[in-house]
């Protein structure tokens, strides 16, 4: 269960509207790339599979080794928007310009082709982490009730995955030869998901607050990069994170599998266009739909079974569910209708992991502060970007290598219209396998390391209380308000606060926490030194 000191809350109506409808645009951005941009390069640039397996491996995997390094400045960071605000303030119109110019098509030769794939996305992904690790790092810090902050979650990755299914429907409608053809379909969904992001992205730094405030000491750079092997939990989380790969392969997969396994059409036109367009739409918005249900449950679930156990859950379901999926689509023929039940169930990992990740993210916060007294979000959230950015590399080059290992045929175009192209059986197989069998090893071999992850019962209980109390301690001393409080009951708090001197005001903190550094330490150790090797918070 989630332990609460008080019931007060403290994220406003304001923040919480802006930031969840910030993450729902941030979703449908970086949806519109992990969905089509394999396809755009393979089957509109028609860039050799083997070259798009690399950069999306190399380039994805140089992104994530970035992410620490900006979680680590992001922890450094001490301003009077505080520590990641100010990253807000221009980097979400720089990704949003960037996004469409993934998806243009200059008619250049194939070198140049290679080129701009590479650079435009090398770009890209710098760009994005600059905003993507303080804007996921910013809930962390906007309350110190520990139910407030996995509720906040919730509702804000819940959105998150509401955008991030939105381009799955739309461009699938969009890329249909009736309507805008599959080059102009990429590109125009590409401008509609930057621009419904970019206006609520960058308003984030103004109406959200960072109410726990970092410790006064800056680490250097390669000690807060040392919290992250410090801290054994996030190591489990981080292992979880890298082997759920499988969950970013279900929708980019399926926008193959549309055309050439449940529904090959070699000319599309009349009544067969409408089948063809209403398969590749009904399948997409069933694996959307499929998240909702775990991601609406999900703080119920969060304080009825907690974190391990649901992590657990997800990952043993997940690769159930999609196992069967393969068998009874290989024994049905790949029957569509055979296949509705199983891209609605199939989209359900999508949404728990969504939320799941973010709440180990946040005790691993908790965790680092309660052992050594220094507040990590950068770092953990980067972490947490880190490994979504290796499973989501994992997934992007599987795709393209299983494909050139089959008999896949790519797309031909005939007077600038794109023509796809009847596939052997071996190609259906293992394009059918991308987001069936694989996902399912992938999912049930994630749920291995989290039987270790040690945060859970009255250790976890304990920490929340502990921090939670020195939290609002702070918060009252300095007349920081909850939601819904008043100038007067600031002023009360300032009042207060201002009357307890030496001795009285240390011992109004010691109510609210402990009384010594954690572990022994003394004040200038626990704020300044790292941990030491040896403290494993088993």
């Amino acid at each position: 269960m989630e332990n609460t000191v008080t019931g007060k809350t403290y994220i406003g109506k304001v923040e919480k509207t802006g930031f969840v409808f910030a993450a729902l645009g941030q979703g449908a951005m970086y949806a519109m790339m992990t969905s089509w941009l394999n396809r755009f390069y393979t089957d509109v640039l028609g860039l050799e599979l083997l070259f798009v397996m690399g950069l999306m491996w190399g380039a994805r995997i140089v992104f994530a080794l970035g992410d620490p390094i900006m979680g680590a400045l992001v922890d450094r960071t001490r301003t009077r928007f505080g520590k990641m605000r100010q990253y807000l303030l221009f980097s979400p119109f720089i990704v949003s310009v960037l996004s469409v110019f993934l998806f243009a098509d200059f008619g250049l030769d194939m070198t140049g082709k290679m080129i701009y794939a590479a650079v435009t996305y090398i770009v890209w992904g710098i760009a994005y982490a600059i905003c993507d690790v303080p804007f996921w790092g910013l809930p962390y810090a906007m309350t110190p009730n520990v139910e407030e902050r996995n509720k906040f979650l919730s509702l804000a990755r819940t959105l998150n995955s509401i955008g991030g299914a939105l381009p799955i429907a739309v461009v699938a409608l969009l890329i249909s030869d009736s309507i805008l053809g599959l080059r102009n379909g990429l590109l125009a969904g590409a401008i509609i998901f930057a621009a419904v992001a970019v206006v609520p992205f960058s308003l984030t730094a103004f109406y959200t607050r960072e109410r726990i405030e970092p410790q006064k000491e800056r680490l250097p750079v390669k000690d807060s990069l040392g919290l992250m092997f410090k801290c054994k939990p996030l190591i489990f989380v981080m292992l979880f994170g890298v082997l759920s790969f499988g969950r970013y392969m279900i929708q980019a997969s399926y926008t193959y599998a549309a055309d050439y396994v449940f529904d090959y059409n070699e000319t599309v036109s009349g009544f067969t266009a409408f089948v063809y367009d209403s398969r590749q739409i009904f399948g997409a918005a069933l694996i959307g739909l499929g998240m909702f249900p775990s991601m609406i449950l999900m703080p119920r679930l969060l304080r009825r079974f907690g974190t391990r156990t649901l992590s657990i859950a997800a990952g043993v379901g997940s690769g159930v569910i999609l196992g069967l999926f393969y068998l009874v689509g290989r024994l049905t023929d790949y029957n569509f209708y055979v296949a509705i039940p199983f891209l609605f169930l199939g989209g359900m990992p999508l949404g728990l992991y969504n939320i799941i990740t973010f709440s180990l993210a946040g005790e691993c916060i908790d965790y680092i502060e309660y052992k050594f007294s220094i507040r990590s979000e950068g770092v953990v959230s980067s972490a947490i970007s880190f490994v979504g950015k290796v499973a989501s590399a994992t997934a992007a080059g599987v795709i393209p290598l299983v494909l050139e290992l089959s008999d896949y045929v790519q797309p031909e175009t005939v007077d600038g219209v794109t023509v796809i192209m009847e596939q052997s059986d071996s190609a259906k197989n293992a394009i059918f396998m991308l987001m069936s069998a694989i996902p399912a090893i992938s999912l049930a071999l994630s749920a291995i390391p989290m039987v270790a992850y040690s945060l859970v019962g009255r250790k976890k209980a304990e920490m929340e209380k502990v921090l939670e109390e020195q939290h609002i301690a702070k918060l009252e001393m300095s007349g920081a308000l909850p939601e819904g409080g008043t100038e007067a009951d600031a002023a009360a708090l300032s009042d207060e606060a201002s009357d307890k001197s030496g001795s009285e005001a240390e011992n109004a903190l010691n109510e609210h926490g402990r009384e010594d550094p954690p572990h022994g330490q003394s004040d200038g150790e626990a704020s300044e030194s790292t941990p030491s090797q040896g403290e494993d918070g088993e």
